[in-house]
């Protein structure tokens, strides 16, 4: 933004410049090097002024002065001179950031206040007592707020108390939203900034949980009371280091590795019994040690026909599975398993399908255990999953045959990535039926 003459002059004077000085100053660095006389007429500053007003700004290191007569002078770049108070400035205003957050904490830690609101302790059951505590967590909160939340939770937040976490996440303090995401609840959560962090969790908490910096935490659930009929919110809230101390150190020394990415996660959220079907299996999967074994004992047999042999048995697979997760679209399809693959094995998994050269990438990341590597050295097409055979069962009902033209692992960041080429399929008469819409049941 281009400031006007006036506004200038008023500017440098916060760097410690008269306004004569500032005049003089800005005068230089318009027209070039200038005599007294030419000077004082441009700037506007009593002649008899010019020279002291040129002394002073030659200390300040922001003009030279020539010998000579008539004498003339030039002004220089404005570095260190003025760059140096904005420097302390910065250091300035740094303090004064620390000094309010300390003083905070010693407002808090304060046991002489017999407010209500800094109790260390209180229940409620109280729609308005529970949102009014909600909204002052969020604005105390100087470093990070977590809510772990369910569907009913998510609907609480949403309705009261959405534009006071929008704006406390665009400050310094960062805010994590971890739940159990439905197809519902990704619409919600798509209102939110996109400065909040929004993590997909397996499994939903029976009570709502809200921590700010540690010592702030407020348990909320909607209730019935006891007449059967009247519903209302209820909430229980901690205040101290002391009294969340123990739940900060459980909830950091959780394996939130299961947390993934809201993005990750919607092709799966928005296919619930696909999800459900999968979730059945997982208390007890297969191991890639299986998926090797298998894939090494076909390749001493079949040698080149193994991927092929692979993709029969994938479409059976696929076939065979009570909820299908072909989608009318193939990158949709795959999108759909590098979701399922993350959500049941911890697998990072990123399919591209570029269709102009019919080239399908995979990249694989995470918790690549030590038989992807092996698999890797063994030159396997595939990875050694069962979802690399959900793939290759995919592809041939899409009516591709893939073959691998790169693979490269990266042992230092664990990182695997498979190039195909895809080559489509004589057609039979009947052709490839797909569906015209999803195949999951809503």
């Amino acid at each position: 933004m281009e400031l006007q003459q006036k506004d200038l002059v008023q500017a440098l004077t916060k760097f410690g410049l008269t306004e004569y000085e500032s005049k003089v100053y800005i005068t230089l660095l318009q027209r070039g090097p200038c005599g007294i006389k030419e000077i004082s007429a441009h700037s506007k500053v009593p002649r008899t002024k010019v020279y002291p007003v040129l002394k002073n700004l030659e200390k300040r290191q922001l003009v030279t002065l020539f010998p000579g007569k008539p004498q003339k002078a030039k002004a220089l770049v404005p570095i260190n001179s003025l760059a140096d108070p904005i420097k302390e400035l910065e250091k300035d205003l740094k303090l004064m950031k620390i000094a309010i957050m300390e003083l905070r904490k010693i407002h808090e830690a304060s046991s002489s206040s017999e407010k209500l609101e800094e109790r260390k302790y209180w229940i409620t059951r109280s729609d308005e007592e529970t949102v009014k505590r909600i909204k002052e967590i969020f604005t105390n909160a100087s470093k990070d707020i977590h809510l772990l939340l369910n569907h009913e939770g998510l609907e609480i937040i949403f309705y009261n108390c959405y534009d006071s976490l929008n704006s406390i996440s665009k400050s310094d303090v960062q805010v994590q939203i971890m739940m159990e995401a439905r197809q519902d609840d990704s619409l919600i959560l798509s209102k939110f900034s996109d400065l909040i962090d929004i993590k997909y969790i397996p499994f939903s908490p029976q009570n709502n949980l809200i921590l700010a910096d540690g010592r702030d935490l407020l348990v909320f659930k909607r209730i019935t009371l006891t007449d059967k009929k009247t519903k209302c919110l209820m909430a229980e809230y901690f205040t101290g280091v002391e009294a969340c101390a123990t739940l900060e150190t459980l909830l950091s020394g959780m394996d939130w590795s299961i947390a993934v990415d809201l993005p990750t996660m919607l092709p799966l959220i928005h296919a619930p019994q696909l999800r459900e079907y999968f979730a059945g299996s997982r208390a007890n999967p297969l191991e890639p040690i299986f998926f090797f074994v298998l894939m090494d004992a076909l390749s001493v047999k079949m040698g080149k026909k193994m991927l092929s042999f692979l993709g029969e048995m994938g479409s059976r697979i696929i076939n065979s599975t009570k909820y299908s997760i072909i989608l009318p679209d193939l990158q949709e399809s795959l999108n759909l398993l590098g979701s399922l693959y993350l959500l049941y094995e911890g697998v990072e998994s990123k399919l591209t399908y570029d269709a102009e050269p019919h080239i399908l990438t995979w990249e694989l990341s995470g918790n690549l255990t030590s038989y992807y590597k092996m698999a890797y050295e063994r030159g396997f097409d595939i990875p050694p999953s069962i979802w690399g055979l959900y793939l290759l069962g995919l592809l041939d009902v899409f009516g591709f045959d893939a073959v691998r033209v790169d693979s490269i692992f990266n042992s230092e960041e664990n990182h695997w990535l498979i190039q195909y080429k895809l080559i489509s399929k004589p057609k039979s008469k009947e052709g490839i039926k797909l569906p015209e819409k999803s195949t999951i049941p809503t």
